[in-house]
């Protein structure tokens, strides 16, 4: 596709968002596969809330920084029911569809080559291989269909198309897993990672190594600013459009970024660079006399910190309206835990089993 700022995502994740905003979190649970010194791998249940959560904040993430997002249009009917929730996506045209299913003797063979690069263990791989010499039509495992064939599927369309994958988060675990899968290089998610690991860094500073929930700053920054901005869940996705224009100029650097990664590793490495200069400018922070003065107390979170952060700290090197000053703010961005639970409330969970399920696995998931 010409358009680098597009991605290729799964139909699976607008099928349980959508169910998600439809009836809330759920007491039930997913099935992933995870490393096993034992068998090399192992398949385990993960309770449902954490994995809506990241689904949800990764799909209003990539709403506001991606021009489009491209789904196969042979599975769209897997979420028809809910589709409702999704009409303002396609009416603003960042919901596209391709037909792959016309394509498929471009894609199939590369997924073919993707689906053994996944498998991360020999026991896996001749599990694997079993499953697919028996496989009939209408069968359907959990791990080795959904997950396995699912993502090397997903991969494979990607590269056919040349554009990034945004993968569902359970399909991103068995990705770093198999480390070796070819897997396209995507500017928004290392943009992303680059400002959760920072944000995460400069509260686990802050609180000198204390216990805190400070694992839960790794979400997607710019979904926790939707849901601040929402009323109710109907209208997470309709802000998350209406927040594009005010991330408008990052997007687009976003898109630079991508075709730098695909055509020139040195213009790469200067938009890395602008990244690493905004991590530097919140280093400065630590440089100021101030600094000692701030007592730190158990629990304290950025929106505790943010105000007694004298104006003026962060060396004034980043031109306003910069892509170095506005990657420098929403690292910065204070963490509001209240975001965490009006999202809760929006998704009518007042069991605090859920809620507790959510946050455990949140704290871990990165």
């Amino acid at each position: 596709m010409n358009n680098s700022s597009a991605l290729v995502i799964d139909n699976f994740i607008l099928q349980q968002v959508g169910e998600t905003l439809k009836v809330g979190l759920t007491n039930d649970s997913r099935v992933e596969i995870a490393a096993s010194e034992e068998k090399g791998y192992e398949t385990r249940t993960v309770p449902s809330p954490g994995v809506q959560v990241e689904e949800l904040l990764q799909l209003l993430n990539a709403i506001v920084l991606s021009d489009e997002l491209v789904v196969d249009a042979t599975a769209t009917s897997s979420w028809e029911d809910v589709a409702s929730f999704f009409t303002p996506l396609r009416e603003a045209r960042i919901l596209v569809t391709k037909p792959f299913s016309e394509i498929r003797s471009e894609w199939v063979p590369i997924r073919d080559v993707v689906q053994e690069a996944l498998c991360f263990s020999p026991q896996l791989t001749a599990d694997f291989a079993e499953f697919r010499a028996n496989w009939k039509p209408g069968i359907n495992h959990p791990i080795f269909s959904t997950l396995m064939w699912g993502t090397a599927g997903m991969i494979a369309r990607s590269q056919y198309l040349r554009t990034p994958y945004l993968s569902h988060p359970t399909r991103s675990r068995l990705i770093d897993l198999g480390r070796f899968a070819p897997h396209r290089s995507n500017a928004q998610e290392i943009v992303e990672r680059f400002v959760s690991t920072e944000r995460v860094k400069l509260f686990d500073r802050v609180t000198a190594g204390q216990k805190t929930r400070s694992a839960t700053l790794s979400l997607p920054s710019l979904g926790l600013e939707v849901i601040a901005e929402s009323r109710d869940r109907s209208a997470l996705i309709p802000v998350a459009i209406q927040m594009r224009d005010k991330y408008r100029k990052l997007r687009e650097w976003i898109h630079e970024y991508q075709r730098a990664l695909e055509n020139s590793p040195k213009a790469a490495a200067k938009k890395m660079a602008t990244l690493e200069a905004a991590a530097a400018d919140i280093e400065r922070l630590f440089a100021g006399s101030w600094w000692s003065k701030i007592s730190v107390s158990v629990g304290m979170s950025l929106s505790d910190l943010i105000p007694a952060i004298p104006a003026g700290a962060v060396i004034q090197r980043a031109l306003p309206g910069s892509i170095r000053s506005a990657v420098t703010k929403i690292i910065q961005r204070p963490w509001d835990e209240g975001t965490l639970e009006k999202l809760f409330t929006m998704l009518g969970t007042d069991a605090p089993k859920l809620r507790a399920q959510a946050i455990q696995h949140l704290q871990g998931s990165r």
